[in-house]
């Protein structure tokens, strides 16, 4: 499982629980990028967007201010939704599994009046340095105000060829879950480095999107699946 901490562990327990043994082996790491969190709270939002769980958990790390709770927050699904509910934010509008389709969402909230956002008071959109467009780009493309604000960023976690050969030997015939674009290209990209793709042949490559599905190398495309929707429950039903 390439999946990062905070969520590796308890991803973990999910597998144990379906009777599966979980090998972990994270491409990267989560690093706060925030000191504290006044800037964020100071910020005369209408409303916040959150696209990765990884965000709540850092802006939760610094102290989410009082008056931010009050206010809506669109999540990109069930799980940052989940979380936004127990940093207690009491709004929660959830999205259908991306940042596209969260976009929508409150383009159709802004459309019927359910929500709307200027210069003075916009959407807070926050997240990690490095993520995908989409979500940006469609608010843009409607000319929503929005303000980023970049709360962590993606390290690379280097392992030696050994650990990696110990690991697949642990997998033998099983899967890999690849949960974001960054991390699958990681993965390929140290096996192809270490020569080991020739070991890859037996597994089977689980991925959360098409997008993350695009970074598999195309000889292993007889190997790869896509969850039915773009989260962790659709995810794991491919395993069986």
């Amino acid at each position: 499982m390439t999946r990062p901490e905070p969520g590796a562990d308890r991803t973990a327990r999910a597998l144990r629980d379906r009777g599966h043994e979980p090998v972990l082996m994270p491409m990267t790491r989560i690093i706060s990028l925030l000191s504290d969190n006044a800037g964020l709270n100071q910020i005369g939002a209408s409303a916040y967007s959150v696209t990765s769980a990884n965000a709540l958990e850092c802006w939760q790390s610094k102290g989410i201010g009082a008056l931010c709770l009050k206010r809506p927050i669109y999540t990109v699904g069930k799980r940052t939704a989940g979380a936004a509910h127990a940093a207690g934010f009491s709004d929660v509008r959830v999205g259908a599994g991306d940042g596209a389709r969260l976009a929508e969402k409150l383009i159709a909230d802004t459309q019927a009046a359910r929500i709307s956002f200027s210069a003075a008071t916009p959407l807070v959109y926050v997240a990690g340095r490095t993520r995908h467009p989409d979500f940006e780009a469609r608010l843009f493309a409607e000319k929503l105000p929005f303000k980023l604000v970049e709360l962590y960023d993606i390290e690379k976690i280097s392992y030696s060829t050994d650990i990696f050969l110990q690991q697949l030997r642990d997998l033998e015939q099983g899967s890999v879950l690849l949960y974001s674009t960054k991390s699958a290209e990681i993965f390929f990209d140290r096996m192809e480095r270490a020569g080991l793709f020739k070991k890859l042949k037996d597994l089977r490559f689980l991925c959360i999107s098409e997008s993350v599905a695009n970074a598999v190398p195309l000889q292993f495309a007889g190997q790869t699946e896509v969850s039915a929707k773009p989260d962790e429950d659709n995810l794991l039903m491919l395993l069986g």
